[in-house]
């Protein structure tokens, strides 16, 4: 015995064409029944076109939600905190050559400082960060060597160069409520060294090739010129004709 598949439109044009052959009460009934059917048709149709309706608005309100949250204004510690190169020269417009990337004598590796803003501490928070050349097509996350934080506004590490070695680098940094001073790092042992015991600011440097000697330049110290005693008495400028006294207002 082969059963055929339903067709429901061919079974309605059936019911159809029948229910029209029908006459009297049969056909009356058939009438009902067809609007019977219409009216329950249209009506689930405008039940499901609602539930579309509210399912998109919600869709919608969601997405609406979730772009505002995304959108919210800029703030000051959103720019503070934010992750910039490290070189003071390349804030105020430098052109960037020179100042990114600082590649070892033999070119195999180089170094970038990073610098961010904390504000829970107050610190200017600076990373030194290590690539290999080779690998640097392949996208490989950068080795940190080394991160230090400065309580004023100089960096924390500047002025990085290689030594002869190819695993020494030297730089300025500073540490927290501390003056900068001369450091060497090496990039395999991971060790520190500080080269300096400078009692005033260390603004400049320079180093042999293979780290024996160094020099470096420093601040003027200050001088506690507004004590109390300036103050209360003014200060005494001579000259070769005349004696001045300076007092502050």
């Amino acid at each position: 015995m082969r059963v055929e598949p339903l067709n429901p439109s061919s079974f309605v044009g059936q019911w159809r064409g029948h229910s029209m052959r029908r006459k009297g009460p049969c056909a009356e009934n058939d009438q009902g029944l067809r609007r019977i059917f219409r009216i329950s048709s249209t009506c689930i149709l405008i039940f499901s076109q609602a539930a579309i309706t509210l399912q998109s608005k919600a869709i919608h309100r969601a997405q609406e939600a979730s772009t505002q949250e995304g959108r919210r204004p800029v703030t000051a510690g959103d720019c503070i905190g934010m992750t910039k190169l490290g070189d003071p020269s390349y804030w105020y417009g430098a052109p960037s050559r020179g100042l990114v990337a600082k590649f070892s004598p033999d070119g195999e590796k180089f170094v970038v400082v990073l610098r961010r803003g904390n504000l829970e501490q107050n610190t200017n928070d600076y990373s030194l960060l290590l690539w290999k050349t080779d690998d640097l097509f392949r996208s490989p996350d950068p080795d940190v060597l080394l991160t230090m934080s400065s309580s004023s506004n100089r960096p924390a590490i500047q002025n990085v160069k290689w030594l002869a070695d190819n695993e020494t680098v030297v730089f300025i940094g500073e540490n927290v409520r501390e003056l900068p001073e001369l450091y060497a790092f090496n990039v395999q042992t991971r060790i520190r060294k500080r080269l300096s015991d400078s009692q005033m600011n260390i603004v400049s440097y320079d180093v042999t090739p293979n780290g024996d000697r160094t020099a470096y330049l420093t601040d003027r110290p200050e001088l506690p010129c507004l004590t109390r005693k300036l103050f209360g008495k003014g200060l005494l400028s001579r000259t070769d004709s005349c004696s001045i006294v300076l007092r502050p207002v």
